[in-house]
C-alpha cells in the first residue's frame, strides 16, 4: 500500500467551519469517520498528523487501483477547505424567514394562500413544514389535487444545484412552477429574474460560482465533462455545504470510465442525521499522531 497526503488544514481552514471544529486536527478526525463509511474507500486507511505549528495533515493509506478515487477525494476537500458552509436547524429556521420573505414581497400573503404546496423529497419536506408556518398557509394549500393544473405550484426544497433533481420533480403542463429553495446559485436567480426560465426560483440566499477561482485553467475542461450529467440549468461550484440533516450530493468525473461518479461525504454521524440512519456500519477512527 502507499501512503498519500489528502490534504493539510491550518487553524483557520474552511473544513472547520462545515465539522464545527476548532482545531485541523479534530476536523480531519470526524471528516475521517464519514470517509470510512464509503464502501468505496472501504480498504483505505486514515492517519491524521497534528504538528506543534498548528497544521494538521490527512493521510491515506491506499491501493493501487483507488488511484482515480483518490485524485477526487483530495480534489473534494480542497474545494471544501476553500469555504464552507454548515447549515444547522437554527440557521435553517433563518434562511426559511428569508426565502418566506421574499415570497410576500413578489406574490403578497392572500396570493400566496391560493397557490399549492410540494416539497421536493427529502430535504423539501423539511423545509416545508418550516414555510408553511413562516407564511401563514391554511392546510388546503398543503394538499393540493392532481387533477387542477391551473394554480400555481410553489415546489420545496433545501437547495438548488444544477437543477437536475428540481426538474424531475415540476410539473411543466399547464400549472405556473415556483422553486422556492434556503439555496441556490446566483445564476439561477438571475435566470429566473430575466425569465430565462420556465419557471420562478427564490432563495433565502443566493451563492457565488467559485469555479473560475478555484478551478483556474481546468474550469473549461471541468465545465464541459460536468454537462455529461445530463442538461444541467446551471454549472459552477458555490460554497461547499450541508445541512444538519444531510448532505447534498455531489459528483466528479471519472477520467478512466468517462462517467459523472457520486463525490463523498464528508460529515460523519455525529453531526448529520442521514449519515447517522443510511448505513449500520460503524465508523472507523483514524490513526493520529502528534509531532
Amino acid at each position: 500500500m502507499t501512503l498519500n497526503k489528502l490534504i493539510d488544514l491550518s487553524d483557520k481552514s474552511g473544513l472547520l467551519s462545515l465539522t464545527r471544529c476548532s482545531k485541523g486536527g479534530e476536523a480531519l478526525f470526524y471528516i475521517s469517520r464519514a470517509l470510512s463509511l464509503d464502501p468505496r474507500l472501504a480498504s483505505m486507511k486514515f492517519i491524521v498528523r497534528e504538528s506543534e505549528e498548528g497544521t494538521s495533515t490527512l493521510y491515506a493509506l491506499t491501493q493501487a487501483k483507488e488511484e482515480e478515487l483518490l485524485t477526487n477525494l483530495s480534489r473534494q476537500l480542497a474545494w471544501a477547505d476553500k469555504q464552507s458552509r454548515f447549515i444547522s436547524y437554527k440557521e435553517a429556521e433563518g434562511l426559511t424567514e428569508k426565502l418566506a420573505a421574499k415570497l410576500k414581497r413578489e406574490f403578497g400573503k392572500e396570493e400566496l394562500d391560493q397557490f399549492f404546496y410540494s416539497p421536493i423529497p427529502r430535504g423539501g419536506h423539511i423545509v416545508m413544514g418550516m414555510l408553511s408556518y413562516c407564511l401563514g398557509l391554511p392546510k388546503s394549500a398543503l394538499h393540493p389535487p392532481s387533477s387542477d393544473l391551473k394554480r400555481p405550484v410553489v415546489y420545496v426544497d433545501d437547495c438548488l444545484i444544477s437543477g437536475l433533481r428540481s426538474s424531475e420533480y415540476m410539473n411543466k403542463k399547464g400549472a405556473e412552477s415556483i422553486l422556492a429553495v434556503l439555496l441556490a446559485p446566483k445564476g439561477v436567480c438571475e435566470m429566473s429574474r430575466h425569465k430565462e426560465l420556465d419557471f420562478s426560483c427564490f432563495a433565502g440566499d443566493e451563492l457565488d460560482d467559485l469555479a473560475p477561482l478555484l478551478l483556474k485553467e481546468d474550469y473549461e475542461p471541468w465545465k464541459e465533462r460536468s454537462k455529461k450529467r445530463g442538461t444541467p440549468l446551471w454549472v459552477g461550484m458555490t460554497e461547499y455545504f450541508a445541512f444538519e440533516w444531510s448532505e447534498p450530493e455531489n459528483s466528479f468525473f471519472n477520467d478512466k470510465t468517462a462517467l459523472m461518479e457520486p463525490g463523498f461525504d464528508l460529515l460523519p454521524p455525529e453531526q448529520c442525521l442521514n449519515t447517522r440512519h443510511s448505513t449500520s456500519t460503524e465508523p472507523q477512527d483514524p490513526k493520529r499522531h502528534k509531532d
